[in-house]
């Protein structure tokens, strides 16, 4: 399991930093906001205008959310296990590795980068862990 989160934060760290970035940013704000008010002469007066500017930055905190999740919906998700045979490595553009797997009934599509396709052969009996959403293999066990 933590091969997974490794794997997930080493792919999406941009997105994270930004994630905390904004976090800290819009926590901040409301923390600035609400001493300001508080310290305010106003009173209950003050109440609509604080909740103004907490609901402003609450939708800006949503909206990177909501850009952030499409992308990233492995988070969110548990590792997908598969045994099976590899019927095919295909070199895509890139560093990208197409793999075919044939397991029980069916085929299973991944996509894996040039060091997996170095380390396996066709015909071999692995057992991977991919990301759900993107299909990307993160850990390989060779039987």
């Amino acid at each position: 399991m933590s091969d997974y989160y490794y794997y997930l934060v080493r792919t999406t760290w941009p997105y994270l930093f930004v994630l905390f970035f904004m976090l800290t940013l819009v926590g901040s704000k409301l923390v600035q906001i609400s001493v300001k008010t508080l310290r305010s002469d106003r009173g209950l007066r003050a109440v609509p205008l604080w909740l103004t500017r907490v609901l402003f930055w609450l939708g800006i905190l949503g909206i990177y959310l909501m850009m952030f999740m499409p992308a990233n919906r492995d988070w969110l998700a548990q590792p997908a296990l598969v045994e099976g045979r590899i019927s095919g490595i295909d070199t895509m553009a890139g560093e990208r590795v197409l793999i075919k797997l044939e397991e029980g009934s069916g085929e299973v599509i991944l996509y894996a980068d040039s060091e997996f396709a170095a380390a396996v052969q066709l015909g071999d009996e692995v057992r991977l862990t991919y990301l759900a959403q993107k299909k990307e293999i993160v850990k390989c066990v060779i039987k």
